[in-house]
């Protein structure tokens, strides 16, 4: 694999751990500035372009309250000349609103685009992970 895209899933993992532990900072430096940018995260509805984007990320980051990854597999690691994209399973453990422990099992879908030299985040999309059912 392409020594950029490599550094880049090192930055990423690192991100989302201070993510879930209430700093969106590094987290938000990996994301694309364009307007073509789009997040549907796991609590709820969608967001297009980076400002919006940004304001979900920092509003995301603070819900956390010192989160800690419990696990985070990847099911899929596919990149490409100029786009990449991965796929995930997570348990991230936070305090609840009446401060007891929270555990949060989600599947991830992060789409990627190389722009210059680096690579950005161009789509998320998150959701409960559940067991299968019927409809």
């Amino acid at each position: 694999m392409d020594e950029s895209w490599l550094r880049f899933r090192d930055d990423l993992s690192n991100a989302l751990r201070a993510f879930v532990g209430g700093d969106a900072g590094p987290y938000k430096a990996l994301w694309s500035r364009s307007a073509d940018t789009s997040i549907m995260g796991a609590f709820g509805g969608y967001n297009r372009g980076w400002d919006d984007i940004a304001r979900r990320l920092d509003w995301a980051a603070a819900q956390y309250r010192d989160g800690v990854y419990d696990r985070f597999e990847v099911l899929a690691d596919v990149a490409g000349t100029d786009l990449a994209y991965l796929t995930w399973r997570e348990q991230i453990s936070s305090a609840g609103v009446d401060g007891q422990m929270l555990v949060r099992r989600r599947r991830g879908t992060q789409i990627h685009r190389r722009e210059g030299s680096h690579w950005r985040i161009i789509h998320q999309h998150s959701d409960p992970l559940v067991e299968v059912r019927a409809p």
